[in-house]
């Protein structure tokens, strides 16, 4: 495992620039910029990290600069429905995909349902997503 000197990114290959020993992306910024942008590991390809504590789970979410601006709890029960999609926020609700494809909420791929059914949160908060918080009208 190679390290690199700039923001301490773990990576089976190992890219050498200007002296330094560099994770992909950071290689990427100083031979196209000449200069490093950001000592953030992150790129805007990871997806979501996520901690477990009894049994809900905290799920991270990113900017586009790749700083972390919120946090959405799901059940544990719920998890391996959403754990390898790339969630973000728009206006105001946690979802994925994208327009040119399907954009669904946290709430509908967690009850597998398309719109127009409509799915609230008994509490108002739209990063609280267990299913305790959500009501499905029908």
């Amino acid at each position: 495992m190679h390290t690199c000197e700039i923001c301490g990114r773990k990576s089976n290959k190992k890219y050498k620039a200007f002296g330094y020993v560099l994770c992909q992306k950071h290689k990427r910024q100083i031979m196209r910029q000449g200069r490093f942008l950001d000592n953030n590991p992150r790129t805007v390809n990871d997806l979501n990290e996520y901690r477990i504590e009894g049994d809900v789970v905290y799920v991270s979410l990113y900017n586009q600069n790749c700083d972390k601006i919120a946090e959405f709890v799901v059940d544990l029960y719920d998890f391996p429905q959403i754990r390898y999609k790339k969630w973000r926020l728009s206006h105001g609700r946690v979802v994925t995909g994208t327009a040119a494809k399907k954009i669904r909420g946290v709430e509908n791929v967690i009850f597998d349902m398309d719109p127009p059914h409509n799915i609230f949160h008994i509490d108002g908060d739209p990063l609280n997503c267990t299913r305790e918080n959500l009501l499905v009208e029908i």
